[in-house]
Protein backbone atom coordinates (compact mmCIF):
# COMPACT_ATOMS: atom_id res chain seq x y z
CA UNK A 1 0.00 0.00 0.00
CA UNK A 2 1.35 3.40 -0.93
CA UNK A 3 0.08 6.80 0.08
CA UNK A 4 0.90 10.46 -0.41
CA UNK A 5 1.18 11.50 3.24
CA UNK A 6 4.88 12.10 3.48
CA UNK A 7 6.81 14.63 5.52
CA UNK A 8 7.78 17.87 3.84
CA UNK A 9 10.79 20.10 4.65
CA UNK A 10 10.15 22.58 7.50
CA UNK A 11 6.96 20.73 8.44
CA UNK A 12 6.49 19.82 12.11
CA UNK A 13 6.67 16.07 12.56
CA UNK A 14 5.91 14.02 15.67
CA UNK A 15 5.40 10.29 16.13
CA UNK A 16 5.02 8.18 19.25
CA UNK A 17 4.93 4.42 19.76
CA UNK A 18 4.72 3.29 23.37
CA UNK A 19 6.91 5.67 25.36
CA UNK A 20 9.24 6.34 22.40
CA UNK A 21 8.88 9.61 20.50
CA UNK A 22 10.59 11.10 17.49
CA UNK A 23 10.50 14.33 15.54
CA UNK A 24 12.61 12.80 12.75
CA UNK A 25 10.62 11.46 9.79
CA UNK A 26 11.68 7.98 8.73
CA UNK A 27 12.38 6.99 5.16
CA UNK A 28 11.89 3.81 3.25
CA UNK A 29 14.05 0.94 4.42
CA UNK A 30 16.94 -0.20 2.30
CA UNK A 31 19.24 -3.19 2.55
CA UNK A 32 21.95 -0.92 3.95
CA UNK A 33 19.66 0.67 6.59
CA UNK A 34 18.35 -2.70 7.73
CA UNK A 35 21.87 -4.13 7.93
CA UNK A 36 23.12 -1.16 9.98
CA UNK A 37 20.12 -1.47 12.31
CA UNK A 38 20.72 -5.18 12.98
CA UNK A 39 24.46 -4.61 13.48
CA UNK A 40 23.94 -1.70 15.90
CA UNK A 41 25.72 -2.51 19.15
CA UNK A 42 23.00 -0.83 21.20
CA UNK A 43 20.49 -3.53 20.22
CA UNK A 44 22.63 -6.57 19.40
CA UNK A 45 22.45 -7.83 23.01
CA UNK A 46 18.65 -7.57 22.85
CA UNK A 47 18.41 -9.56 19.64
CA UNK A 48 20.25 -12.42 21.33
CA UNK A 49 17.37 -12.79 23.82
CA UNK A 50 14.75 -13.46 21.15
CA UNK A 51 14.23 -15.49 18.04
CA UNK A 52 13.94 -12.60 15.56
CA UNK A 53 12.29 -12.94 12.17
CA UNK A 54 12.36 -10.22 9.53
CA UNK A 55 9.21 -10.40 7.45
CA UNK A 56 7.01 -8.23 5.26
CA UNK A 57 7.44 -6.21 2.11
CA UNK A 58 11.05 -5.21 2.66
CA UNK A 59 12.10 -8.78 1.84
CA UNK A 60 11.02 -8.59 -1.78
CA UNK A 61 10.20 -4.95 -2.52
CA UNK A 62 11.62 -1.84 -0.90
CA UNK A 63 8.46 0.05 -1.84
CA UNK A 64 7.43 -0.10 1.81
CA UNK A 65 7.74 2.31 4.71
CA UNK A 66 8.59 -0.10 7.52
CA UNK A 67 10.30 -3.31 8.46
CA UNK A 68 8.22 -5.99 10.12
CA UNK A 69 9.82 -7.96 12.94
CA UNK A 70 8.52 -10.97 14.80
CA UNK A 71 10.11 -11.43 18.22
CA UNK A 72 9.65 -14.78 19.95
CA UNK A 73 10.63 -15.09 23.58
CA UNK A 74 10.74 -18.29 25.63
CA UNK A 75 8.74 -16.90 28.54
CA UNK A 76 7.75 -18.55 31.79
CA UNK A 77 5.89 -17.66 34.98
CA UNK A 78 8.84 -15.55 36.18
CA UNK A 79 9.11 -13.43 33.04
CA UNK A 80 9.35 -9.72 33.82
CA UNK A 81 7.11 -8.19 31.16
CA UNK A 82 8.40 -4.72 32.03
CA UNK A 83 11.82 -5.81 30.75
CA UNK A 84 10.22 -7.11 27.54
CA UNK A 85 8.52 -3.74 27.08
CA UNK A 86 11.85 -1.96 27.70
CA UNK A 87 13.48 -4.10 25.01
CA UNK A 88 10.75 -3.25 22.51
CA UNK A 89 11.01 0.45 23.39
CA UNK A 90 14.78 0.28 22.86
CA UNK A 91 14.30 -1.33 19.44
CA UNK A 92 11.83 1.40 18.47
CA UNK A 93 14.07 4.19 19.78
CA UNK A 94 17.18 2.97 17.95
CA UNK A 95 15.24 2.33 14.74
CA UNK A 96 13.44 5.68 14.71
CA UNK A 97 15.94 8.08 16.23
CA UNK A 98 19.23 6.60 15.07
CA UNK A 99 18.53 4.75 11.82
CA UNK A 100 15.39 6.63 10.72
CA UNK A 101 13.40 3.52 9.97
CA UNK A 102 10.05 2.34 11.30
CA UNK A 103 9.93 -1.07 12.99
CA UNK A 104 6.52 -2.65 13.11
Amino acid sequence: MSFDLTSKPNQVFYYQVGSVTTTIPWGRPSFEKITRFFQDESISHLLEKYNVYLTGGCLWDFNTWDIDLILIYDWNQLTDWNLIEQDINTLHDVALNKHHILVD
